[in-house]
């Protein structure tokens, strides 16, 4: 990777001053012609020599791209190398034609068309470039230490459809993850082809076979060879698409940048295409509040019965239900060096509470409805409201039919995950989330995370279970399409990425596209019509920038 990069670096530095001169050389003699012919001896003949000399040049440093790019023209075929190679070839037996038909040396007479394949080159060769590097970072985050996570689509669709009625989504595309011990395919995901690269190869023979036609007409009608060349020359240069590698790679790069910072890893575009229809992701509680959102504020008893046992009987339940509120528990454990109770078995009843039993005793773990459900006597609501006001939360224990303490509790979310659910909210992204906590609700999370309620839903037991059941798989290999390190904002942002940048990615395709066909309809017109000369290399240039610049740019404006 390091040899790739050190190589593409030369090349588009090279390829970029190859570029850059050719375009001041295409302005100051369009803008300055009779000076320089005036202070120039023979100044259309050393213009056109230079010109020789810089695109053998280019050719010479690019050679790999050009033998990749004409050798599918044999079978009819293209891929993104081809327009610009075909250019290429065109603006260098162009350069050579006119050296026999410079005419009148007083005057730049021909308009050489090699300044589009040259800058085509050095944006590809920055495209590529911006691939290789994205490959590197991405190995470095994949072949680091530690558990890695594998995201996937969850592929039930009849559950899945379960799990998102009630949201605002319209289609069931879950995302999830579970644990991976090698992420598999990483270099032939990273260097998949994206969709601009696919449509710069379909698109290729259509446009040199119409170059080919249209300069044919062109010299039948002209009655010359040379003019055919310009013809084939011109449409060839505005048919390339300059900027096919650099509008989707630099963009793709960057947004992997920022995912690596997050804890995630985005392999190429397959992977874009894997998440980027996701409506929905799902999510532990305890990711949504770990031990350092969930503050315990106060323990109220009632009654002593083995107060200490009671409390760590409680503790066990919550332990293991996987409650979110045991991770409060975790430092009094520690303090008290007691050993927590076998537990024999643990139901969670939704939206009311946990049951479990412990020595033949049953431990109940939730709400003042659990308990009015099993017939333990609970405070009256004005006594619990005295705890739950200013947003806290009580949960009671009972024991044997006796309750025995309550837990207040304060909830606070996580800030980067606050930041990431918002961010996925705003691109159509729902929420569903596995708890055994009731005090988790829709209502809840919507408050503290500051969500349209309508983008949670928190599954019942039994879809809680599907949930629980692939977020604990663990795959020997996993397709490296998206590697995190298991935090669920690393998820989040990842999911959120490749919703926005599949628009973005679209959008350069269609000004692409948009280039290419109009370029091509200009050109054939102006040429057939009006002949080659009054599209000067200039112009051709402006056209060419603008339209790079667009797919470049235009796209960036929305940041995935």
């Amino acid at each position: 990777l390091n040899h790739n990069i050190r190589k593409l670096f030369m090349r588009s530095l090279l390829s970029g001053i190859i570029a850059a001169v050719v375009v001041v050389l295409t302005i100051v003699t369009r803008i300055f012609p009779n000076a320089i012919c005036s202070a120039v001896p023979f100044a259309p003949a050393a213009y056109a020599i230079l010109l020789f000399i810089l695109m053998a040049a280019s050719l010479v440093l690019n050679r790999v791209a050009m033998l990749s790019g004409l050798s599918p023209l044999v079978h009819i075929k293209g891929n993104s190398d081809t327009a610009v190679a075909v250019a290429g070839a065109a603006g260098m037996v162009q350069i050579i034609v006119s050296f026999f038909c410079l005419g009148d040396l007083n005057g730049f007479h021909v308009n050489y068309y090699t300044v589009i394949p040259m800058l085509a080159f050095f944006a590809n060769n920055v495209g590529k470039l911006y691939m290789v590097l994205r490959v590197k970072d991405n190995f470095k985050f994949v072949s680091s230490k530690g558990q890695k996570y594998a995201s996937k689509i969850y592929n039930n669709e009849s559950v899945a459809m379960q799990m998102m009625s009630g949201t605002a989504a319209d289609r069931p595309i879950i995302a999830y993850q579970h644990k991976t011990k090698f992420p598999s395919n990483f270099l032939k995901i990273s260097y998949a082809p994206d969709p601009s690269e696919d449509l710069a190869s379909k698109l290729a023979p259509i446009t040199t076979i119409a170059s080919i036609i249209i300069a044919v007409m062109y010299g039948v009608v002209k009655l010359s060879f040379a003019d055919a060349l310009n013809a084939f020359a011109l449409i060839t240069a505005v048919s390339v698409p300059v900027a096919t590698l650099l509008s989707v790679n630099a963009p793709v790069r960057k947004l992997c940048k920022t995912l690596l910072s997050y804890g995630s890893m985005l392999s190429g575009y397959p992977s874009v295409k894997q998440f980027c229809d996701s409506t929905a992701i799902m999510i532990d509680a305890n990711e949504l509040f770990p031990a350092e959102s969930i503050s315990l504020e106060g323990i109220k008893t009632f009654e002593d019965y083995g107060i200490d046992e009671s409390l760590l009987c409680g503790i066990a339940i919550l332990k293991e239900a996987q409650n979110p509120i045991a991770n409060a528990f975790d430092s009094v454990v520690a303090e008290t060096e007691e050993t927590l109770p076998e537990v024999e078995s643990v139901l969670y009843e939704d939206e009311i509470g946990l049951v479990g039993w412990i020595k033949s005793e049953r431990i109940l773990v939730g709400s003042r409805t659990l308990m009015e459900k099993y017939s333990v006597e609970v405070p009256n609501m004005e006594y619990e409201e005295k705890y739950t006001s200013q947003g806290r939360q009580v949960t009671y224990l009972s024991r044997a039919g006796r309750l025995v303490a309550m837990f207040v509790t304060r909830y606070t979310p996580d800030a980067q995950l606050k930041a990431e659910m918002q961010r996925a909210e705003t691109n159509g992204i729902s929420f569903l989330i596995r708890t055994t906590d009731y005090n988790v609700t829709n209502d809840l999370v919507a408050k503290l995370y500051d969500l349209f309620y309508r983008s949670i839903k928190v599954l019942p037991t039994g879809l809680g279970n599907v949930l629980r059941e692939a977020e604990d798989t663990v795959e020997e290999t996993s397709r490296s399409y998206l590697i995190t390190n298991g935090k669920a904002a690393s998820l989040a942002r990842a999911v959120t990425g490749c919703v926005k940048i599949k628009h973005n990615i679209l959008l350069s395709i269609i000004i692409q596209l948009i280039a290419v066909i109009f370029g091509l309809l200009v050109a054939s017109t102006f040429s057939l019509y009006a002949g080659v000369q009054v599209m000067g290399s200039l112009e051709v240039l402006i056209y060419a920038l603008f339209w790079g610049a667009a797919a470049v740019f235009a796209p960036a404006v929305q940041k995935p």
